[in-house]
């Protein structure tokens, strides 16, 4: 995923793609919080209607998710942003999966999340997709 460079780590292409779409949004760590939790709360809900949602892996990114805003504060401006992205990208439900209908859709989130812990350094975090 990340490369190694001269200049440090690179994101991937498809963590560059989520930079793109989702890491301009920029906001106050509470309100990425309730943001979270309002989304998980929407995919506990659609749990009733589609039995095949991973909603373990679900919980484990809004677990992660959970713990990176309480980095916020301590880390760069350019890991701040990395975090808003991986966020912004696990809430939209359209994203590379559809997150409520497709057995995978969190596949593609959980993926972003581990490079965003790889470029910022938290890589004991990282969450097993199997």
């Amino acid at each position: 995923m990340v490369k190694e460079s001269l200049f440090g780590k690179e994101p991937s292409r498809q963590f560059q793609m989520a930079l793109k779409e989702h890491g301009e949004v920029y906001t106050n760590p509470s309100i990425l919080r309730q943001t979270i939790e309002n989304h998980f709360e929407k995919i506990q809900e659609a749990t009733k209607q589609n039995e095949f949602i991973n909603l373990h892996l679900a919980e484990k990114i809004r677990e992660v998710c959970l713990i990176l805003i309480n980095e916020y504060k301590k880390v760069s401006h350019d890991e701040q942003r990395y975090i808003n992205a991986t966020i912004n990208y696990f809430v939209d439900i359209n994203d590379e999966e559809d997150d409520l209908y497709s057995p995978l859709g969190f596949d593609d989130d959980a993926e972003i999340v581990n490079e965003c812990l790889e470029l910022i350094g938290k890589e004991d975090l990282t969450i097993d997709i199997q």
